[in-house]
C-alpha cells in the first residue's frame, strides 16, 4: 500500500510539473515598466533568425532565466514569463557591453534546445512552480 501511495503522489506531482506554452508579445514585454526599469537602452535588439545584421562578435549565445511562478493565476505567470524574458535580455545586454558589441541580433526562443523563431513572440514555459525563458543569439557591432 505504502508503495501504492508513492507511485501516486510521484506520478500526480510529475503531471502538475509539466510545461505548458505561453507565446507572448515581444513589443508589449520591452514597453513594460519593469523592461524600462531593467535594460539600459544601450543595447538594441532584434528578433527573428533574420533580424538584424553587422560584425557577429559572439555567436549562438544561449540563456535561460526562471522565475518563481508558485501560488500565481494565469496572469501572474504571464507576468513570471515576462520577468522571465527581461532577465534574458539583460543577460545578452550585460554580454554585449562587455564584448563592446553596440546589439543583439538572431534572437529566438530556444526552450529545450528547440527553436521557435518570431519576430513577434517570445515562448514561455510555464510549470506548476517556475516559468521559463530561453533565448539563443548573437552579439554584434
Amino acid at each position: 500500500m505504502k508503495k501504492f501511495l508513492v507511485a501516486s503522489f510521484v506520478l500526480a506531482f510529475s503531471l502538475q510539473a509539466a510545461d505548458k506554452m505561453e507565446y507572448i508579445n515581444i513589443q508589449e514585454t520591452l514597453d513594460s515598466a519593469l523592461a524600462k526599469e531593467t535594460l539600459s537602452g544601450k543595447i538594441s535588439f532584434s528578433f527573428g533568425s533574420k533580424s538584424g545584421n553587422g560584425k557577429v562578435i559572439a555567436k549562438d549565445l544561449v540563456t535561460n532565466k526562471k522565475s518563481n511562478a508558485a501560488m500565481r493565476g494565469h496572469d501572474g505567470k504571464i507576468e513570471s514569463c515576462k520577468r522571465s524574458f527581461i532577465s534574458a535580455l539583460k543577460q545578452f545586454e550585460d554580454r554585449a557591453m562587455r564584448e563592446n558589441g553596440t546589439k543583439v541580433i538572431r534572437l529566438i526562443s530556444y526552450f529545450k534546445k528547440k527553436p521557435y523563431d518570431s519576430t513577434t513572440e517570445f515562448e514561455c514555459a510555464i510549470g506548476t512552480w517556475m516559468t521559463g525563458v530561453a533565448l539563443k543569439g548573437d552579439v554584434a557591432k
